[in-house]
């Protein structure tokens, strides 16, 4: 939720940048987890949880982050190689460790 109070369950979808400082928008990335900077006990966490049913087109989702190791919470990073990295706009695949690599 953008302005109000998020629970477990808030999609995440994108959105057309909000100029400023909009902590709704804003991750920290811990080399694990997407943490939301609104709430930072909250990351992005795959709705299936860890299914064996895990498909391409699963919904992302704001959850309570879990203690230990939890996969369907866990992320890799990885940068595009068609795209310049420079500190403003860094592109880059977001990846369950969930789902298998290419």
């Amino acid at each position: 939720s953008g302005t109000g109070k998020s629970s477990n369950g808030d999609i995440c979808h994108l959105w057309t940048i909000q100029p400023g400082n909009y902590p709704p928008q804003e991750w920290i990335y811990d080399g694990k987890l997407l943490r939301s900077v609104k709430y930072p006990n909250k990351c992005i966490h795959l709705k299936s949880g860890s299914s064996p049913d895990l498909r391409n087109g699963d919904v992302c989702h704001l959850w309570d982050i879990i203690d230990g190791s939890y996969p369907a919470q866990e992320w890799t990073l990885i940068p595009d190689e068609k795209c310049l990295i420079d500190a403003r706009n860094i592109p880059f695949l977001l990846q369950s460790d969930l789902m298998p690599s290419k």
